[in-house]
C-alpha cells in the first residue's frame, strides 16, 4: 500500500519500514519537507505509533490502495485540541444560537407588521435588511453542525491560521477574504463547497461576510503566531 505525506501542497511518498514506524515518519516529514521539530510538528488524527497502526489497519479493511497523512506544525496542534475539546458542543450551542436568532427575527417580523399598518417604510426596509444577514448566521452555523464537515474543523482553521502567518511572514496585507476561499479550494475541504447549505446560502455572501469579520483575523493570527 502507498502512504503519501502532505504538508500544504506538497504531497511526499513515504516508504515505511516495518518497525517503529512513527519515528520514522517524523524525521521522514523533518527532512522532506525541511521542518525542524521546533515548530511543533504534528500528524492529523496520529500521535503516536498505535494511532498510526490503526490508520494502516483501518486502511487495508477498507481495501484502499494508498493512504495520505497530513502535516501540521506549531498552531495546527494546539488549535485542534482546542477545537477537538469545543466541537461535541457545538450543535447545542448552534441550536441555542439559532433559537435566540429566530426568536429576535420573529420579533422583527412582528414589528414590520406593525410598522406596516403605520406606513412607515423606511424603518421596514432598515428591518428587512437586517433580517437577511441573520439568515446567513443561521445557515452557516448550520453547516458547522454538521457531522462530517465539524470533523474537518480543527484542520481548517489550522490551515486558515497558517495562511495568516505566512502573509505576515511574506510581508503581505492580511486577509481573511484572501486566504479562506483558498482554503477551501483544498481538496481536503470539498465537503464543505459541495454542501447543498454552502451552495445555496454561503458561497455567495461569503466574501461580504468575511470583509465584515476582518476584526476576528488578528485573533486567527495571534493563534498562528506560534513563534513569539
Amino acid at each position: 500500500m502507498k502512504v503519501k505525506v502532505a504538508f500544504e501542497d506538497d504531497i511526499r511518498r513515504w516508504h515505511y519500514p516495518e518497525e517503529e514506524r512513527y519515528a520514522n515518519l517524523l524525521s521522514f516529514v523533518e527532512k522532506s519537507f525541511n521542518l525542524p521539530s521546533k515548530h511543533g510538528i504534528s500528524l492529523h488524527h496520529i500521535s503516536n505509533e498505535q494511532d498510526l497502526l490503526s490508520a494502516f489497519e483501518c486502511a487495508e479493511q477498507e481495501k484502499w490502495s494508498s493512504l495520505k497523512i497530513f502535516v501540521q506544525i506549531g498552531v495546527a496542534s494546539s488549535v485542534s485540541e482546542v477545537f477537538s475539546f469545543f466541537f461535541p458542543l457545538l450543535p447545542c450551542c448552534v441550536s441555542w444560537i439559532c433559537f435566540l436568532i429566530k426568536n429576535q427575527m420573529t420579533k422583527r417580523k412582528e414589528l414590520n407588521v406593525k410598522n406596516r399598518k403605520q406606513s412607515q417604510r423606511n424603518v421596514i426596509v432598515c428591518n428587512d435588511k437586517k433580517i437577511e444577514k441573520k439568515h446567513f448566521v443561521i445557515f452557516f452555523l448550520e453547516l458547522l453542525s454538521v457531522e462530517n464537515i465539524k470533523q474537518l474543523l480543527p484542520e481548517f482553521v489550522a490551515r486558515i491560521c497558517s495562511s495568516l502567518h505566512r502573509q505576515v511572514s511574506d510581508e503581505e496585507e492580511v486577509s481573511l477574504v484572501a486566504v479562506v476561499p483558498k482554503v477551501l479550494k483544498e481538496r481536503q475541504f470539498e465537503r464543505i463547497v459541495q454542501h447543498q447549505l454552502y451552495q445555496q446560502h454561503i458561497a455567495d455572501e461569503l466574501p461580504t461576510w468575511l470583509s465584515q469579520a476582518s476584526f476576528f483575523t488578528y485573533t486567527l493570527l495571534a493563534l498562528s503566531c506560534d513563534e513569539i
